[in-house]
């Protein structure tokens, strides 16, 4: 095993975009369910 301090951070960083993500996209489906029942 050779993960040098760069790959680690490369793997860390690409996990927490797709974490990031997720996150946006289950915000943005609460959000724009939210939206009918506000009207």
């Amino acid at each position: 095993m050779s993960l040098t301090l760069a790959n680690i951070f490369c793997l860390f960083k690409a996990a927490l975009d797709i974490k990031i993500q997720g996150c946006m996209i289950e915000l943005f489906k609460l959000v724009t369910k939210d939206i009918p029942r506000a009207k």
